[in-house]
Order: structure tokens, then sequence, then C-alpha cells
């Protein structure tokens, strides 16, 4: 019986380890200042180079197209459904919340300007101002591109982008909440069917101006409906990337000077599933933005997706070790009680530490040395026999 205990003790020991939830993500956090999470093991922020190990990627210009009015019905109208895709067999939906409201500004005359404040818009957007002509060997503006260069619709943001070092590279392809020339505040709301275990993207937000600060919430939802979040606040990778935008042209009116540098700062957040299993899933994510406590227009980045379930080995342990405990406590109780456990003293149980029947109760108000039993210091002891090894 000693060995069947040390054994379980060593067994839970790793087990216990491994079935805990809440994954810590160490890495760079470009332009993150803190953030907050309903995960209490979480003790840094996420970083989009270990929050994932091979994720699925969706990208919005696959899914949906490019960002131009033709072919196709760019900017999305969502009154007549959300948009939907499919990605290695998970059904993905998009849509924006009930708190969407579209931003229309008034006219010269103060009265309201044209806009329908109950559309429903998302766009198809690239995070670009310029792009590179290979042919002419000039940078020009991205919605007069000739040919596939061509955008119509264009943010300057702080995404991935055509930039003197990198000539060649298209504009990062975003989402952005829109409406009629105008542009809406609010949240997104993304479903998957099959639930998913983790979700991450890059996201950053409108504003005015650039190079702005804003915080931005991810919540997810399981299938029972019961919520998860995850918070950021930044610094400096929100509205208009400066690097990118304000340029000139020189005097021969030929070049842009300086020449277009991309921020690619736009920060990252991602949430996990709370737990392993399936009615833990992730079923949908809200993303939200604000910035200075005020809703803003959220333009989001790829969709990162992990459908990965825990290892059968981590599996094996956590189920494993509820089997043993059954079969440990049949045999004790076949033996008469002659050892039992006490649920008060778990850290006895799981070190293969058990009471010793007759032993006199604890009269000092704390529990044994942590050589007789590893209790946590300070911790009052419960009335009844002390923690010893079994024999």
């Amino acid at each position: 019986m000693p060995r069947v205990g040390q054994f379980l003790g060593l067994y839970l020991s790793i087990g216990g380890v491994l079935c805990a939830t809440g994954i810590i993500s160490t890495g760079s956090t470009t332009g993150i200042t803190s953030c907050e999470s309903s995960d209490p093991n979480l003790t840094q922020c996420f970083s989009p180079n270990t929050f994932f190990t091979t994720p699925l990627t969706l990208d919005w210009g696959t899914a949906f197209g490019p960002a131009t009015f033709q072919p196709g019905p760019n900017p999305f109208d969502l009154t007549q459904g959300p948009l939907t895709t499919m990605i290695a067999g998970i059904n993905v939906s998009v849509n924006v919340g009930p708190d969407f409201q579209v931003v229309i500004p008034p006219n010269a005359d103060g009265t309201p300007g044209p806009g329908d404040p109950n559309a429903r818009f998302l766009a198809r957007t690239d995070n670009e101002v310029f792009v590179f002509d290979p042919v002419r060997n000039i940078w020009v503006v991205a919605t007069s591109a000739p040919g596939s260069l061509n955008a119509d619709l264009t943010f300057g943001g702080h995404f991935d982008a055509p930039s003197v070092s990198q000539p060649n590279v298209l504009g990062t392809n975003l989402l952005e909440m829109f409406n009629n020339s105008n542009f809406g505040t609010g949240s997104y709301v993304i479903t998957f069917n099959p639930a998913v275990a983790a979700v991450g993207l890059l996201v950053s937000v409108q504003g005015s101006g650039f190079n702005t600060n804003f915080d931005a919430t991810i919540v997810a939802h399981d299938q029972n409906s019961n919520l998860s979040s995850y918070t950021i606040h930044t610094v400096g990778v929100g509205a208009g990337c400066a690097s990118l935008s304000n340029q000139v042209l020189d005097p021969t009116g030929q070049f842009l000077v300086p020449a277009p540098m991309a921020c690619n700062d736009a920060p990252f957040i991602g949430i996990r599933a709370a737990g392993t299993l399936s009615s833990q899933q992730i079923s949908s994510i809200v993303i939200s933005a604000s910035t200075g406590g005020v809703a803003d227009s959220v333009l989001i980045g790829a969709l990162q997706i992990d459908t990965s379930a825990p290892e059968p080995s981590v599996v094996f342990l956590c189920g494993g070790g509820l089997l043993l405990i059954g079969v440990l406590r049949r045999r004790q109780s076949a033996a008469g009680g002659s050892r039992r456990y006490f649920p008060n003293r778990p850290l006895c149980r799981i070190t293969g530490l058990f009471a010793v029947p007759g032993s006199a109760p604890s009269t000092s108000g704390t529990h044994p040395t942590p050589a007789a039993c590893p209790y946590p210091s300070g911790v009052p002891a419960s009335p009844g026999p002390r923690c010893g090894r079994a024999v």
C-alpha cells in the first residue's frame, strides 16, 4: 500500500501541472503597455510569436476578395446577413454587434450629413497609402494605381504595408467597419462551428491623426454562454501610421520624400478556451476597442485559429489519476477503513503522506513541520489525526 500511495502522489503531481488551465505567453508585446484577463493564472501579455504553435490562418482577402468595388459586393451589406466563409471544416461567420453605430460627419453648415443611420456594412480594406509601380519605377497612390496594384478602399494604419524596405509587398488585408463612405463604431461578432480552442489577431482603430493610444477587448463565449475576456492597453499604435502617410513629391513630381515606411506594429489580441472539454471551447468572440474611453472604429487583420485538442498524455494523466484514486479508496474500504483520506488535507494526499490512525491530534494551531507534512505555512490545522507517512 505505501508504494501505491507514493505512485499516486507522483502521478497526480505531474498530472496536476499538465491539467491546469491558463497558459502564460511570453515574447514581444509591441505597443502594449498592460493587459487584463479573466484568467487568474496569466502574468504576461500575449505575444503573437508564442500564443500559437501551428494555427490556421484565415486571410480576409482570400475569404472575401480584393479591396475594390468591382467585382463583388464590397462593402458588404450586413442587413442581408453576415459574412461567411470556411477554413479546414470550420464555418466562420462575421457580423457587427448590437452596439454598432454609424458615424456620419455633419455638413459644413452643421446640418446632418448624408448617410443611413440604420446601415450595417463591413468593408475589405488594404493597409496601404502608396504602392510601388515597377513599370514606371515610382510610388503611386494605391487608389489610382494600375491593374492589380489598385485598391479602392485603403487605410494607412499600423499593419504591414508596401514601403521602401519591401516595395513589392501588398498591404495587409483588413476588415473595417464601413457605411457609405463613412465609418462605424462598435464590435465585431465572429462565430465558429465547430467551436475552437483559441483565437487571435492583430487589431487597431481608425481614430484620428497618427500613432494614437487605444484599448481593445476580446470576449469569448462557449456553447453554454460562459464568458472569458482579455483586454490590452496600447500606446502609439492606433489611427494612422505617420511614416506611411506623411510623404510629399519631390520638385520633379516623380518621387515621394521620404519614401513610405510601414509601421507594422499593430498589437496582438487573443484568447484561449477556458478548459479542454468540448463544451468549454470557443463558439464565438466579440472584439471592440475604444480611444479615450469612447468606442472607436475597429480594423482587424487575419484571424488565427487553434483547434488542437489536449495531448493524449495529458488526457491519460487527468483521467487515469481519478481512476487510480477510486481503486485505492476501494482497497482501503475493503481493509476495514484502516486508512482513509482527509479531504481537507490535499497536499498529504497528493504526496503520499497519509493521516496515521491513532496519532495525537494537533493542538498547536498549525500543521506539523513541512518535513512531516508539506502544508503551506500558517494554514490552520483541523481537528483529527496528524499527518504522517502511511505504514
